[in-house]
């Protein structure tokens, strides 16, 4: 038998067993507090065991055929938003600037509330405690 027939194979074998493993963590997950990185870390820990592969192996073995299949893990739009604000906020950390009105001590990026409640635009603005309250009570 060809090498890379039964590379693959194999690879096949340890994606499905994954797969099976996590089908089963989920709905055998009676405990509410389970958590998905727990049950992903046990399909892994039972394909490793299993197969005989490293749990390195058995991560770039799901990665690969989660994409040949098309399953996506998607971040919740809540989720991205934070992401977005963290990110603005290491960014602004970087390079301070002050407020509109002059403000130094209180600056930092977050979302404008004003523009979230009223148009739905989760604008983030750099601004000072106090132009943040100005901009809650205009709403």
């Amino acid at each position: 038998m060809d090498t890379i027939a039964t590379s693959t194979k194999l690879e096949e074998q340890v994606y499905n067993n994954y797969r099976a493993s996590l089908r089963r963590a989920n709905k055998g997950s009676g405990d509410r507090n389970s958590r998905a990185a727990q049950r992903r870390q046990s399909a892994r820990k039972l394909t490793v065991e299993r197969y005989g592969v490293s749990f390195a192996e058995v991560k770039r073995i799901v990665a690969k055929f989660d994409g040949l299949n098309g399953v996506t893990h998607d971040h919740t739009p809540q989720y991205s938003r934070q992401l977005l604000l963290i990110e603005a906020r290491a960014d602004f950390e970087q390079n301070p600037v002050p407020c509109s009105c002059g403000e130094t001590d209180t600056v930092r990026p977050r979302f404008n509330p004003f523009e979230v409640e009223i148009h739905g635009n989760w604008v983030i603005g750099i601004t000072c405690d106090a132009c943040d309250l100005l901009s809650e009570l205009d709403i």
